[in-house]
């Protein structure tokens, strides 16, 4: 695992002791159209587009 190696840090927020994930995950739809989805979530595409 991971977390064993170091690789990766109990935050306490995200990644709770033992390992245990908070994840939410959502789909946007059409995910083509950028600029109609920037302005909705009044976001700029850099932020969108970034890893």
């Amino acid at each position: 695992m991971q977390l064993d190696k170091g690789c990766l840090q109990v935050d306490g927020k995200i990644m709770k002791p033992g390992g245990n994930l908070v994840i939410t995950k959502a789909a946007v739809e059409p995910v083509w159209y950028l600029p109609g989805i920037t302005k909705h979530y009044e976001i700029t595409q850099s932020q969108l587009l970034c890893p």
